[in-house]
């Protein structure tokens, strides 16, 4: 077997260091790009391929399919795991089917003040519905999701908080079958 000179050596550390620096730069130049798609597209059209729960969906966008979880509402659990079925979760999850059906052309839009994924690595995204309405506003007026802010506050913080004492005081959805 040949030896390897000094020379030998340090080109072959040369080329790996080289390979490294290579390596390092497309990642970076590969994060920059998808920082760059993620700040101009905000709003995606997507269909509708199941719905989760009250405020989750599963979406076809651009092709693939992407779990989404609706900013600024929580509904009653009715599939997370670990957790029990809360009180009013099945129901809510029939009233966002009633809403959303497979198939269904929707919009999807994401708030500057809002993280784009969660830790689930869900799409935090508002939704339009088929006839224009919002759903997490649909959801909190018929009294299956309430107002819910993360870490800061969104775009329809306020909005949502209004819709939310309406629903309480009329009594609706969990608001009138939950202690």
């Amino acid at each position: 077997m040949a030896r390897r000179g000094r020379g030998g050596r340090l080109l072959a550390v040369l080329v790996i260091v080289l390979l490294v620096a290579a390596l390092a730069w497309w990642r970076a130049s590969l994060s920059d790009q998808v920082t760059q798609v993620q700040e101009t597209q905000a709003e995606y059209d997507a269909t509708v391929i199941r719905v989760v729960d009250g405020d989750t969906v599963v979406a076809d966008v651009q092709g693939l399919p992407v779990r989404v979880r609706l900013i600024g509402i929580d509904a009653p659990e009715s599939v997370h795991p670990g957790e029990e079925v809360a009180c009013a979760g099945p129901e809510a999850t029939d009233q966002a089917r009633e809403l959303l059906r497979p198939g269904d052309a929707i919009g999807l839009s994401t708030d500057p003040s809002q993280d784009r994924h969660d830790r689930y690595q869900r799409l935090l995204a508002f939704l339009t519905m088929p006839d224009g309405r919002d759903f997490g506003a649909a959801m909190i007026e018929a009294g299956y999701a309430v107002e819910f802010t993360f870490a800061r506050p969104h775009a329809r913080q306020q909005e949502y908080r209004e819709l939310e004492r309406q629903a309480a005081r009329a009594g609706v959805g969990m608001w009138g079958s939950c202690p």
